[in-house]
């Protein structure tokens, strides 16, 4: 029986440095999960799963809880197709970033389990009383509940960097285990990325790309739809909104200044297909970042687009840390 994608990546000699890595520079348990959420590579759990989250789960009702949350934000970022962060039932911070290879989502990093600041008496007893709703008993979980690890905004975002960064990594690597025989066509779709990618603020027409990939307009278009079932222009809006989301998040640059930046020859077109690709405008999104995160409520980061095919191949503006707002 052939193997999936996730069953070779849970083979290949360098995850448990990676996800080993995590844990020594954020102090997270990163696991690696199946895309329908059955299979898991984690290593050392009893030591490193938040002791609030191991009190959760002896309870039955809330192990339950626990992965249906797991199991309904899996689904939203493979719907998405991009990063998300959101609050689990229990109030914590957690995190997930696909590994998209090809195309398709082969993997899920999900990692968490945090709160921003120290807990305090009020915000144990929102928390207390959420959980009473939900059938639990909270008198078991409070000594634990102040023991959560604490992971400050700032520092949230560099881990959705450094997961981004292993999530690209990964589907990218050329190794037996991941690529056992790349093909020509393969190539030259890399090849075709690699020049988008570097050109993003240059003329990205069809013919364009297809001078500067070496091959013709003709096998340019149909080999992409092909091997991505998106068009080449398609994909080129795509990265170039990736790219000022990264902007809108890290930088100080206007929304005008952005747009030319990425690539766009009028503010009117960059705001049309942001407001396509992200359902908002670059405005409201670079609001959304600078507020605070609502208590339930999902909040995907990262080059999260709305089609599931959209990170083909390349996630390399992403891991620079762009984030992604509140759904609207």
């Amino acid at each position: 029986m052939k193997k999936s994608d996730f069953d070779l990546l849970c083979e290949w000699p360098g995850l448990r440095s990676l996800l080993d890595l995590a844990w020594r520079l954020f102090k997270v348990n990163l696991a690696l999960v199946s895309p329908d959420g059955e299979g898991v590579a984690c290593y050392d759990t009893r030591k490193r799963q938040a002791p609030f989250c191991q009190a959760l789960q002896r309870q039955n009702e809330g192990r339950k809880l626990c992965q249906d949350c797991d199991q309904r934000f899996y689904r939203e970022a493979l719907q998405q197709s991009g990063p998300l962060r959101y609050r689990c039932h229990a109030g914590l911070t957690e995190f997930i970033v696909p590994v998209i290879r090809h195309g398709q989502v082969i993997a899920l990093l999900q990692c968490g389990q945090v709160l921003e600041t120290k807990p305090s008496s009020a915000d144990w007893q929102a928390t207390r009383e959420q959980e009473a709703r939900q059938g639990l008993n909270p008198d078991l979980l409070e000594p634990f509940y102040y023991h959560s690890r604490i992971l400050p905004p700032p520092r949230q975002a560099d881990l959705l960097v450094f997961l981004q960064f292993i999530a690209d990594y990964v589907a990218n690597i050329d190794t037996p285990w991941l690529n056992p025989s790349a093909s020509r066509n393969q190539e030259t779709l890399r090849r075709i990325m690699n020049h988008v990618e570097a050109h993003l603020a240059e003329d990205l027409s069809l013919h364009a790309i297809a001078r500067g990939a070496a091959v013709s307009s003709r096998t340019l278009s149909r080999l992409f739809k092909r091997e991505t079932g998106m068009t080449v222009l398609d994909f080129v809006h795509q990265r170039r909104i990736a790219r000022a989301c990264h902007y809108l998040g890290t930088t100080d640059l206007s929304c005008t200044e952005i747009a030319f930046a990425v690539g766009y020859q009028s503010v009117q077109n960059f705001n049309r297909s942001f407001r396509r690709l992200r359902d908002t405008t670059p405005r409201e999104w670079r609001l959304a970042l600078a507020g605070k995160l609502p208590r339930t409520d999902p909040v995907p980061i990262g080059n999260s687009q709305s089609d599931s095919r959209e990170h083909a191949w390349r996630q390399r503006e992403d891991s620079n840390g762009e984030k992604r707002p509140p759904a609207q």
